[in-house]
């Protein structure tokens, strides 16, 4: 197997295609496992969502995504966190019936 940093592909020596292979025997084991299937591009956007959800600097999930911009790592995944932005921001809201109201 070969794989450059340059090309950010990954292909055996004959040329074949190595993420079409793993692909499909990915979705063999998740078939057999009866788990919901998702693609790779799912599970790699769910990856790094769930890494800026938790506060990852966005350089470090630039890196380990391989990205030569961190520009599109903020475009394409921040703005899944619109609602973790809102739910955070609602979360400081002070109501009559608040724990911290309560002495």
């Amino acid at each position: 197997m070969i794989a450059t940093s340059e090309t950010e592909v990954i292909t055996e020596e004959v040329g074949r295609d190595c993420i079409t292979h793993f692909s499909k025997r990915l979705m063999a084991i998740v078939k057999q496992a009866g788990v919901p299937a998702y693609s790779l591009h799912a599970l790699r956007h769910t990856f790094a969502t769930a890494l800026l959800a938790r506060s990852t600097s966005p350089k470090v999930v630039q890196d380990l995504l391989g990205y030569s911009s961190i520009t599109v790592i903020l475009d394409l995944y921040t703005a899944s966190l619109d609602d973790l932005g809102r739910e955070a921001v609602e979360s400081l809201i002070i109501t009559p019936t608040s724990p911290e109201l309560r002495t």
